[in-house]
């Protein structure tokens, strides 16, 4: 008498689960982008005069989608840093870290789902 365990259905089910993490990731990541993006671009406490800082408040996806930057383009507004950290007396409006606290749970949600569609689509 033998048993016999069979696991390559479960070897292609996490294999599709994998290619539709990685699909996925790239979508998911630019939402991610572009919600950082309009959300400081939105909730900050500088007083706009041309609206440079607001259009150099950048959402970017890097590194083959596995990471997301909101960051502020000096080359576009140069004082940005300076509105951001704080200089000469000046409060600090650190929207982009802001941006980010607010948006977490948002976040985490996009990621939960991206997970379970791929889980659907493998069958697991």
């Amino acid at each position: 008498m033998s048993v016999t365990i069979d696991v390559s259905d479960a070897l292609r089910g996490l294999n599709i689960l994998i290619q539709g993490i990685k699909t996925g990731m790239g979508k998911t990541q630019g939402e991610i982008a572009l919600l950082l993006e309009r959300d400081a671009r939105r909730q900050h406490r500088f007083k706009q005069k041309t609206g440079a800082l607001q259009e150099a408040t950048i959402g970017d996806v890097l590194d083959n989608a596995s990471v997301v930057e909101l960051y502020i383009d000096s080359a576009r507004a140069s004082y940005g840093e300076y509105v951001h950290e704080g200089a000469r007396g000046r409060a600090p409006d650190p929207y982009v870290y802001e941006a980010m606290a607010r948006n977490k749970n948002n976040i985490q949600q996009m990621y939960e789902k991206l997970y379970e569609d791929a889980i659907v689509n493998a069958n697991l």
